[in-house]
Protein backbone atom coordinates (compact mmCIF):
# COMPACT_ATOMS: atom_id res chain seq x y z
CA UNK A 1 0.00 0.00 0.00
CA UNK A 2 2.71 2.47 0.96
CA UNK A 3 4.75 1.57 -2.13
CA UNK A 4 1.69 2.06 -4.35
CA UNK A 5 1.06 5.51 -2.92
CA UNK A 6 4.69 6.49 -3.40
CA UNK A 7 4.59 5.31 -7.02
CA UNK A 8 1.39 7.27 -7.67
CA UNK A 9 2.96 10.42 -6.23
CA UNK A 10 6.15 9.99 -8.25
CA UNK A 11 4.29 9.28 -11.47
CA UNK A 12 1.70 12.03 -11.04
CA UNK A 13 4.40 14.61 -10.37
CA UNK A 14 6.45 13.59 -13.41
CA UNK A 15 4.52 13.39 -16.70
CA UNK A 16 7.40 11.62 -18.43
CA UNK A 17 6.72 8.65 -16.13
CA UNK A 18 3.00 8.64 -16.93
CA UNK A 19 2.97 5.12 -18.32
CA UNK A 20 -0.68 4.57 -17.48
CA UNK A 21 -2.02 7.82 -18.81
CA UNK A 22 -4.37 6.54 -21.55
CA UNK A 23 -2.97 9.11 -23.97
CA UNK A 24 -5.07 9.47 -27.09
CA UNK A 25 -3.56 8.38 -30.39
CA UNK A 26 -3.53 11.15 -33.02
CA UNK A 27 -4.24 8.58 -35.76
CA UNK A 28 -6.33 5.81 -34.16
CA UNK A 29 -6.87 2.53 -35.96
CA UNK A 30 -10.62 3.02 -35.59
CA UNK A 31 -12.36 6.26 -34.61
CA UNK A 32 -15.72 5.35 -33.07
CA UNK A 33 -16.68 9.01 -32.54
CA UNK A 34 -15.05 12.19 -31.20
CA UNK A 35 -15.11 10.68 -27.69
CA UNK A 36 -14.01 7.10 -28.40
CA UNK A 37 -11.30 5.30 -30.35
CA UNK A 38 -9.89 1.79 -30.74
CA UNK A 39 -6.17 1.12 -31.20
CA UNK A 40 -4.10 -1.99 -31.77
CA UNK A 41 -0.88 -3.23 -33.29
CA UNK A 42 -0.35 -6.08 -35.72
CA UNK A 43 2.02 -8.86 -34.77
CA UNK A 44 3.33 -11.19 -37.45
CA UNK A 45 3.54 -14.83 -36.45
CA UNK A 46 4.03 -18.10 -38.28
CA UNK A 47 0.24 -18.35 -38.33
CA UNK A 48 -0.09 -14.93 -39.94
CA UNK A 49 -0.66 -11.43 -38.57
CA UNK A 50 -3.09 -10.79 -35.77
CA UNK A 51 -4.02 -7.81 -33.62
CA UNK A 52 -2.33 -7.29 -30.24
CA UNK A 53 -2.39 -4.57 -27.58
CA UNK A 54 -6.04 -3.90 -28.31
CA UNK A 55 -7.46 -0.96 -26.38
CA UNK A 56 -10.52 1.23 -26.53
CA UNK A 57 -10.21 4.73 -25.10
CA UNK A 58 -13.38 6.54 -24.00
CA UNK A 59 -14.18 9.73 -22.11
CA UNK A 60 -11.73 12.12 -23.74
CA UNK A 61 -10.46 15.12 -21.78
CA UNK A 62 -7.86 17.14 -23.66
CA UNK A 63 -5.32 14.52 -24.94
CA UNK A 64 -6.27 11.76 -22.49
CA UNK A 65 -9.05 9.26 -22.02
CA UNK A 66 -10.51 8.48 -18.62
CA UNK A 67 -11.55 4.90 -19.44
CA UNK A 68 -9.61 2.11 -21.13
CA UNK A 69 -11.24 -1.06 -22.45
CA UNK A 70 -8.90 -3.92 -23.28
CA UNK A 71 -8.56 -7.70 -23.46
CA UNK A 72 -8.42 -9.65 -20.23
CA UNK A 73 -6.10 -12.63 -19.82
CA UNK A 74 -9.03 -15.04 -20.32
CA UNK A 75 -9.93 -13.47 -23.67
CA UNK A 76 -12.77 -11.43 -22.24
CA UNK A 77 -12.91 -7.66 -21.86
CA UNK A 78 -12.02 -5.45 -18.92
CA UNK A 79 -12.55 -1.76 -18.17
CA UNK A 80 -10.25 0.44 -16.07
CA UNK A 81 -10.06 4.13 -15.22
CA UNK A 82 -7.04 6.32 -14.59
CA UNK A 83 -8.34 8.67 -11.92
CA UNK A 84 -5.99 8.72 -8.95
CA UNK A 85 -8.90 9.73 -6.72
CA UNK A 86 -11.92 7.70 -7.78
CA UNK A 87 -14.17 8.58 -4.86
CA UNK A 88 -15.50 11.71 -6.57
CA UNK A 89 -16.63 9.94 -9.76
CA UNK A 90 -20.39 9.43 -9.73
CA UNK A 91 -22.64 7.45 -12.03
CA UNK A 92 -26.35 7.97 -11.31
CA UNK A 93 -25.34 9.99 -8.23
CA UNK A 94 -23.63 6.95 -6.71
CA UNK A 95 -19.95 6.17 -6.37
CA UNK A 96 -19.51 3.74 -9.20
CA UNK A 97 -15.79 3.59 -9.87
CA UNK A 98 -13.55 0.92 -8.39
CA UNK A 99 -10.29 1.88 -6.67
CA UNK A 100 -7.50 3.05 -8.94
CA UNK A 101 -5.95 0.30 -11.09
CA UNK A 102 -8.80 -2.11 -10.35
CA UNK A 103 -11.07 -3.57 -13.02
CA UNK A 104 -14.72 -2.48 -13.19
CA UNK A 105 -17.12 -5.23 -12.13
CA UNK A 106 -19.69 -6.53 -14.64
CA UNK A 107 -22.39 -4.51 -12.80
CA UNK A 108 -20.30 -1.33 -12.99
CA UNK A 109 -19.57 -1.98 -16.68
CA UNK A 110 -23.31 -2.41 -17.37
CA UNK A 111 -23.93 0.92 -15.64
CA UNK A 112 -21.36 2.58 -17.94
CA UNK A 113 -23.03 0.95 -20.97
CA UNK A 114 -26.40 2.36 -19.99
CA UNK A 115 -25.42 5.96 -19.24
CA UNK A 116 -24.51 8.96 -21.37
CA UNK A 117 -22.05 10.47 -18.87
CA UNK A 118 -20.59 10.40 -15.38
CA UNK A 119 -19.84 13.26 -13.03
CA UNK A 120 -16.75 14.36 -11.17
CA UNK A 121 -18.01 16.07 -8.00
CA UNK A 122 -14.71 17.88 -7.48
CA UNK A 123 -11.45 18.29 -9.38
CA UNK A 124 -9.46 15.13 -9.95
CA UNK A 125 -6.04 14.24 -11.28
CA UNK A 126 -5.29 11.39 -13.62
CA UNK A 127 -1.97 9.60 -14.00
CA UNK A 128 -1.14 11.80 -16.99
CA UNK A 129 -0.79 14.60 -14.43
CA UNK A 130 -3.82 16.36 -15.90
CA UNK A 131 -6.04 18.23 -13.45
CA UNK A 132 -9.63 17.61 -14.49
CA UNK A 133 -12.12 20.15 -13.14
CA UNK A 134 -15.38 19.02 -11.57
CA UNK A 135 -17.46 18.33 -14.64
CA UNK A 136 -19.54 15.87 -16.61
CA UNK A 137 -17.52 13.40 -18.66
CA UNK A 138 -19.22 12.02 -21.76
CA UNK A 139 -19.62 8.28 -22.24
CA UNK A 140 -20.61 8.73 -25.89
CA UNK A 141 -19.32 5.74 -27.82
CA UNK A 142 -18.69 3.58 -24.76
CA UNK A 143 -21.10 0.79 -25.81
CA UNK A 144 -19.84 0.73 -29.40
CA UNK A 145 -16.21 0.74 -28.27
CA UNK A 146 -16.86 -2.02 -25.74
CA UNK A 147 -18.55 -4.18 -28.39
CA UNK A 148 -15.74 -3.56 -30.90
CA UNK A 149 -13.02 -4.40 -28.38
CA UNK A 150 -14.99 -7.49 -27.35
CA UNK A 151 -15.08 -8.63 -31.00
CA UNK A 152 -11.36 -7.98 -31.48
CA UNK A 153 -10.46 -9.81 -28.25
CA UNK A 154 -12.56 -12.78 -29.34
CA UNK A 155 -10.81 -12.82 -32.74
CA UNK A 156 -7.44 -12.58 -30.99
CA UNK A 157 -8.30 -15.52 -28.72
CA UNK A 158 -9.38 -17.66 -31.69
CA UNK A 159 -6.29 -16.70 -33.71
CA UNK A 160 -3.96 -17.54 -30.82
CA UNK A 161 -5.39 -21.08 -30.61
CA UNK A 162 -4.76 -21.90 -34.28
Amino acid sequence: MRLTLMLILIISSNPSLAFNSYKLHPLPNEQINENAQVNYLYQNTSKGPFRVRIEGLVGHVENYAILKINCAADGGVQVRHNLVSNNNARLNNQQAFPPFNQVFSPKQTDALNNQKSFQLTHASINIGNLSIPASTISLAGFSETYQRVETLCSEQKIASKR
